[in-house]
């Protein structure tokens, strides 16, 4: 149980208690990270996909991670857990018509969005238009190379559907 609490403790402290350099305590800001717990729940490509996070922010989140017996993304299933307790998982999709749940498992590649946007849609892992509408528009213009232009497109395309971004 002490253990146990130990644990939590570690995981709640801010990212802002340790020595990173600006940029790295910027991305995580961005990526609206503020504990450790939160670096345990998200994986290295998400981390990388975020705007100026690169390679040497990595390598340091790494090390502040190595240095509390911790590994980025080790307790990623929980990020599920965490969703569907709020609400934000696939378990929703039961609750919606079958034209409406079809709609959610649209491919995005069905979509016919530029190359750019599509680049950044599997930079992100996302597959569905479901895992797109649950994302926040801020989000997406985390990533690399996804800019204003490449979000009106989305929301555009997505309105199509009539369907739209998490917080739109």
């Amino acid at each position: 149980l002490k253990q146990q609490q130990k644990l939590e403790h570690l995981l709640s402290r801010p990212v802002t208690d340790f020595e990173l350099s600006v940029r790295s305590r910027n991305c995580l800001a961005g990526m609206n990270i503020q504990s450790l717990g939160d670096l345990t729940r998200i994986n290295e490509a998400e981390l990388l996909a975020g705007k100026n996070f690169g390679e040497t922010s990595l390598k340091e989140v790494r090390e502040l991670m190595a240095l509390h017996g911790l590994k980025v993304g080790q307790n990623i299933n929980e990020k599920a857990g965490a969703t569907s307790s709020s609400g934000g998982s696939q378990n929703d999709f039961r609750d919606l018509s079958p034209e409406e749940q079809a709609t959610l498992q649209t491919p995005v590649a069905d979509l016919n969005l530029s190359v750019r946007s599509r680049k950044c849609m599997s930079r992100l892992n996302i597959t569905t238009v479901g895992e797109l509408c649950q994302r926040t528009p801020d989000e997406l213009m985390g990533a690399k190379n996804f800019g204003v232009t490449s979000l009106n497109e989305v929301r555009a395309k997505l309105g199509e559907l009539g369907v739209r971004l998490r917080n739109d």
